[in-house]
C-alpha cells in the first residue's frame, strides 16, 4: 500500500509538471469581457453543445427528449473557467470533446469543473496517460 501511495504522489507531481508546461493562465474575466464586447463570438466556441451521446448519458434517451432538451438549452455545456493553454493541449482537448476557443488572440480551454487543481481533472489525466504510453 505504501508503494501505491508513492506512485500516486509521483504521478501527481508529473501531472502537476505537465499542467505547468501546458496551461498558462486563467483568463475567465478577460474571455467573458471579450465575448461581451464582441471581440469573440459564441459561434466560434467549439464543442459548446452536448452531442447525442452526451445527452443520452444525461438521461435523455429518445430523440424527442434530446430535441426537447436542446429546445430548453439543456445541451449547452457549462463552462466555469477559461484557461489560456498551449496549442498542443488545445488540440488534445478538442479531440476529447472539451469546450475550446481558438482565434487570433489565443487558445483557450473552457474548463467544465472548478474547485480543484487542474492536474486532478479527469480529462487532463486521460491526456497525460495517453502521452505517457
Amino acid at each position: 500500500m505504501k508503494g501505491g501511495e508513492k506512485m500516486d504522489n509521483i504521478k501527481q507531481k508529473e501531472l502537476s509538471d505537465f499542467v505547468n508546461r501546458e496551461v498558462f493562465a486563467c483568463q475567465s474575466f478577460l474571455f467573458e469581457e471579450m465575448l461581451k464586447k464582441g471581440f469573440f463570438d459564441y459561434e466560434d466556441i467549439k464543442n459548446l453543445y452536448k452531442t447525442d451521446k452526451e445527452l443520452k448519458d444525461d438521461g435523455f434517451t429518445s430523440s424527442i427528449e434530446r430535441q426537447e432538451a436542446r429546445d430548453r438549452g439543456e445541451d449547452i455545456k457549462e463552462v466555469f473557467e477559461w484557461w489560456l493553454v498551449s496549442d498542443w493541449l488545445l488540440t488534445k482537448l478538442e479531440e476529447k470533446g472539451e469546450v475550446i476557443m481558438r482565434n487570433d488572440y489565443g487558445e483557450w480551454w473552457g474548463r467544465s469543473c472548478t474547485g480543484q487543481a487542474i492536474f486532478l481533472d479527469g480529462i487532463i489525466e486521460k491526456i497525460y496517460d495517453e502521452l505517457s504510453k
